[in-house]
């Protein structure tokens, strides 16, 4: 968990709590970035979103459920989050991946890992 907050190698840039707007699929799409750190330049560019999650478990939920429960609640948000930071920047989908950060557990959970090609 901690390590999210290392500059890692490569490092190129960093968005914190950026608001972004973008027209996509007909709709107008509003949204804002917790942390948002890019690697490699030019076609070596990649992306890595991380969004802030302070969820309360359950009673009687174990870790593994429910990082499953907000892996697949949030899903659809961090998918939103991907195609915006590839229209806002260009870098392919296959190289934005997204990452929730569970403040109760201190854990990372990869909802969207690099697509290897």
């Amino acid at each position: 968990f901690d390590q999210t907050f290392v500059k890692p190698e490569g490092f190129s840039e960093l968005w914190r709590e950026r608001s972004y707007e973008i027209f996509a699929d007909g709709s107008w799409e509003s949204g804002q970035f917790d942390r948002v750190v890019f690697t490699g330049e030019g076609a070596d560019r990649k992306a890595v979103i991380f969004d802030f999650k302070t969820n309360a478990m359950r009673q009687g939920e174990t870790v593994g459920a429910y990082e499953t429960r907000l892996r697949e609640a949030y899903a659809p948000q961090m998918a939103a989050y991907r195609r915006a930071v590839h229209m806002l920047t260009g870098i392919p989908l296959a190289d934005v991946s997204a990452k929730l950060l569970l403040t109760r557990t201190r854990s990372i959970v990869d909802v969207y890992g690099f697509v290897k090609q």
